[in-house]
């Protein structure tokens, strides 16, 4: 059971794009989409699933997979082993629930695009890349009264979902099943805090966590997070604090942000007391991967990495940085970032100088 993985079998993602599927990072497979009973089988058989592909490269690169992350999720709500949660993951009772509850957002991040935010229609349509028209908002009755009532983790993303409004039928549900107990995570940019009746909801819930997306400090995160503002960020996060809300931070690594990862870092721990932080590499576009830098970016990002106190912290990213760069992929990488900033009308070097200084 070494490669075991909860959610085929105690979990459901519900996306606004996409089949609900038991976990959002499964990907079709020789045009085969992947189904609960089918990973099921893989799983038990102790198959490395083609249609995992994501956790699985990951877990090469260092990342701590959703695989990983979920199974300690379930571990920790439901009190019970890894190798219990495996004897009994035939028993069909839903434990997890990933819920998107729209596109809605307010930022327009720069590595997002329209599917996950409606700041971004406008600008994707400009570049003529898909764009989704009006705010695309999911069904809270996707779930039956019977799955809400054995949730013991609920995790609620977007967009922004403390902009949005639509998923409060979905807490109410909660509340009328009788399952206040369960954890909700939302994530959330840091730019707001719940409106007024999402908050009187939120009273009924003791057990809420947030895992705050944010890529940068200070000028960075405004250039990473446009049109986001920092100071916004730390306000709003002090009022998470007060709140007696558990805070993880989760960022995003690409060539534009990984530079100045050591500062969010330490940020995080010296000001919030944040110990949980986790990342992902982006992928897509492949520009913007973090590997895709000249080699005397790599080295000085390298060597400041490998002198840090937390060094072991940074050994996978050093591990992805130094792969081989495709010359081509950087040349492409220039001209997506100044496209970018020339429609938003700002520039590179007022907000990450040290990237540009390398670039140009």
């Amino acid at each position: 059971m070494k490669n075991f993985c909860v959610n085929p079998y105690y979990a459901l993602s519900s996306g606004i794009f996409t089949e609900d599927r038991p976990c959002c990072v499964l990907r079709p497979y020789d045009d085969v989409e992947p189904d609960r009973s089918t990973l099921q089988k893989q799983f038990d058989d102790g198959e490395y699933s083609k249609f995992c592909e994501t956790c699985w490269r990951d877990e090469k690169n260092g990342v701590v997979s959703k695989r990983i992350q979920d199974n300690q999720s379930l571990i920790r709500n439901t009190n019970k082993d890894l190798e219990t949660l495996y004897e009994e993951r035939h028993s069909e009772t839903m434990l997890s629930f990933q819920y998107k509850a729209s596109n809605l957002c307010n930022l327009k991040c720069k590595t997002c695009h329209s599917s996950d935010s409606s700041r971004w229609y406008n600008e994707d349509k400009h570049f003529g890349r898909t764009s989704y028209n009006g705010i695309n908002t999911n069904d809270p009755n996707k779930i039956s009264d019977e799955h809400l009532q054995s949730l013991v983790f609920l995790e609620i993303l977007g967009g922004e979902p403390f902009l949005d409004n639509s998923h409060l039928r979905l807490l109410e549900r909660l509340i009328g099943v009788g399952n206040t107990r369960l954890q909700i995570s939302y994530q959330t940019n840091g730019q707001q805090m719940p409106n007024e009746k999402l908050s009187k909801l939120l009273e009924w819930f003791p057990n809420i966590t947030i895992s705050l997306s944010v890529d940068a400090t200070h000028k960075v995160f405004d250039y990473m997070r446009y049109p986001g503002k920092w100071e916004k960020l730390v306000d709003t996060l002090s009022k998470f604090k007060a709140n007696n809300w558990h805070v993880s931070a989760y960022c995003t690594l690409s060539n534009m942000n990984v530079f100045y990862f050591d500062y969010l870092f330490e940020w995080g721990m010296k000001n919030f007391a944040i110990n949980e932080f986790a990342w992902q590499f982006i992928y897509t576009p492949k520009e913007m991967a973090v590997n895709v830098m000249p080699e005397s970016l790599k080295k000085r990002i390298t060597d400041k990495f490998q002198q840090h106190k937390f060094a072991t912290f940074f050994k996978p990213i050093i591990a992805s940085i130094n792969k081989p760069c495709d010359e081509t992929l950087l040349e492409q990488f220039k001209n997506t970032v100044g496209g970018q900033d020339e429609y938003r009308k700002i520039k590179a070097k007022d907000f990450v100088p040290e990237i540009v200084d390398y670039l140009y």
